[in-house]
């Protein structure tokens, strides 16, 4: 699961007031509230954007994953992508199919 990781970048930019800075950077007051307290369960890729642009930082430094990450094809998880037979077959085909010619 990925969660935000906003308190460790407020400090090291020295922002003491993350809540007053996120309202005038144009988040509204109540995005800015549950940014801030762990209550948001989904978010816009804009305010990530936007985080990154204000905050001068990667997705990286905003987000954690808080499981552990998943295994391809081998290991213990109980949690592995399963690779399938489609993977090898679609492999660039992207390349040499426009978008209009895929049904």
């Amino acid at each position: 699961m990925l969660t935000l990781n906003l308190q460790p970048v407020f400090k090291a930019r020295g922002i003491d007031k993350p809540y007053s800075f996120l309202v005038s950077a144009g988040f509204p007051s109540y995005t800015a509230h549950n940014l801030l307290n762990a209550k948001t369960v989904s978010f816009r890729l804009s305010y990530i954007d936007k985080l990154c642009a204000i905050l001068n930082c990667t997705p990286n430094e905003l987000l954690v994953c808080t499981q552990p990450q998943r295994e391809i094809n081998g290991g213990s998880s109980n949690n592995k992508i399963k690779k399938t037979k489609y993977g090898p077959q679609l492999a660039g085909y992207h390349q040499n199919h426009s978008i209009g010619s895929v049904k």
